[in-house]
């Protein structure tokens, strides 16, 4: 025997189309009101779309933090931080220190003993261990490292303001 399921005009059916009756205009095509996603016209769909798209992009925005970062070489970094140390010694005494002065002194005094107002908490070094050096370059401090293979004056020492500010996009 066969089970047949009759609806009412303007119900669902089981295989979920409305059943003619009071759901159609007069040309016989369905209501809005039964018009599934795959008979949307092109245009609704789109803006369907970009709605959720929206939503995703704001709730992924609610979760990120932007940080500004100084980008670089650890050791151009350490250079930098050293021309200003060299800045606040010429504006102490009216004078940078004489080329070939020990940075070093700027830490501790020439005796060992700590100053009473160092420039830095301990003798610059850059990252491989060796010390910088200046020169000025336009009345300027110019701070250097010897680089890796520990030899000034070649292609690979490392200068001061070797980097840049860079906005970085964290997710909490």
């Amino acid at each position: 025997m066969r089970h047949e399921t009759r609806a009412e005009p303007g119900h669902w059916s089981e295989c979920g189309r409305a059943v003619s009756g009071g759901d159609s205009d007069a040309l016989g095509r369905p209501h809005r009101s039964v018009l599934s996603f795959a008979n949307m016209t092109a245009a609704r769909k789109i803006m369907i779309v970009v709605a959720a798209l929206a939503i995703l992009v704001v709730l992924a925005a609610s979760r990120l933090t932007v940080k500004q970062a100084l980008v670089g070489n650890p050791t151009a970094l350490a250079a930098g931080s050293i021309e200003t140390a060299l800045n606040q010694y010429e504006t102490d005494h009216g004078h940078y220190p004489q080329l070939g002065f020990n940075l070093d002194d700027l830490a501790v005094g020439h005796d060992g003993t700590p100053l009473e107002r160092p420039y830095f908490t301990g003798p610059p070094r850059d990252g491989w261990g060796h010390p910088f050096r200046y020169t000025l370059l336009n009345g300027k401090p110019k701070v250097y490292s010897a680089g890796p293979d520990g030899i000034y004056d070649t292609k690979d020492d490392i200068y001061a303001r070797g980097l840049e500010c860079k906005t970085r996009f964290v997710f909490r």
